[in-house]
């Protein structure tokens, strides 16, 4: 039985890339980005249960999506931001 539904799945894919893109257009708001990224890692703002299984697969896809944008961001080429 597969727990995780392909609907999770692709709700997990979608805001992973529209967070990442996101984040890397708005660099200039690193403070903001690094707090949304914080709050996030720190278990978010919804209550986990499988009531809400669609909100934290979204909610951990920004985490994720965040997380490669950060890596980007502080380690990626520079000459994208001049």
């Amino acid at each position: 039985m597969d727990i995780v539904k392909k609907e999770i799945r692709v709700h997990f894919l979608i805001t992973l890339v529209l967070s990442c893109i996101g984040a890397v257009i708005a660099h200039e708001w690193l403070v903001i980005i690094l707090v949304l990224w914080a709050v996030l890692a720190m278990g978010g703002v919804i209550k986990m249960g499988p009531e809400n299984q669609r909100l934290i697969s979204m909610q951990f896809g920004c985490l994720v999506g965040l997380s490669i944008a950060l890596i980007f961001i502080f380690w990626g080429p520079m000459e994208l931001y001049k």
